[in-house]
């Protein structure tokens, strides 16, 4: 998104008369046409140019550049605007680089000159933003005894990514609801817990946990 946002309120003296300019309430009009005119532009690499022009009924003072990853500043020029290298799932607070995502970052470092220096050329570095892997901390499950009360018990798993954790039955004599497990007999149960990642991180290795569920001895009386 570029956008313009212009107040402008001046007096001039002239002759013994005050000559004042009301508030600009007439929205600018702002135009990108480069890299191109269309509403919707896709781009293959990880970083954009942006150029274009502005007109207001009043004024200008400055063109700011904003994105949906985090990124903002000024444009460069106001009638005739431009912004160099919008660059990946990053966003820059004076010198410090904040990751936004997975994706091709390109910083660029520029130097203005002064009254004795001419502007130094711009450097630019590149770098790409991997997925990051993720573990699941499952805890040992006890054994159990068939017919013990309640015949269901709870399963607790977490990703060091903070992503919710998944469970399955693998085998045994059990059912599944959620991360409810449910008795059905006794024999060896063997539960698994898996979390399949997202667009910031790979799929954690799946863990697995096994109890043994005792069947519960009978008695027998004879008169």
């Amino acid at each position: 998104m570029v956008h313009s946002r212009d107040i402008i309120y001046t007096g001039d003296y002239f002759a013994g008369l005050v000559v004042l300019q009301t508030k600009d309430t007439e929205a600018p009009n702002i135009q990108i046409t480069d890299p191109t005119a269309l509403p919707v532009y896709t781009n293959a690499t990880g970083s954009l140019n942006l150029a274009g022009t502005a007109s207001d009924n009043v004024g200008l003072t400055r063109v700011t550049w904003s994105n949906d990853r985090g990124g903002g500043g000024d444009a460069t020029g106001t009638i005739s605007w431009s912004v160099s290298v919008i660059s990946g799932p990053a966003s820059l607070s004076n010198n410090v680089l904040v990751l936004l995502g997975v994706g091709a970052v390109t910083v660029q470092a520029s130097q203005p000159g002064d009254d004795l220096f001419n502007p130094a050329l711009t450097t630019n570095v590149s770098f790409t933003v991997a997925k990051a892997d993720q573990a699941i901390a499952f805890p040992v499950v006890p054994d159990k005894l068939a017919g013990d009360p309640p015949p269901s018990f709870a399963l607790s798993a977490t990703a060091s990514s903070g992503l919710p954790v998944y469970f399955d039955i693998v085998s045994g004599p059990a059912v599944l609801d959620t991360n409810e497990v449910t008795l059905l007999g006794g024999d060896m149960v063997t539960v698994s817990a898996w979390q399949p990642g997202n667009s910031n991180y790979h799929a954690a290795a799946t863990v697995q946990r096994s109890c043994n569920v005792a069947k519960l001895t009978g008695l027998w009386f004879q008169e």
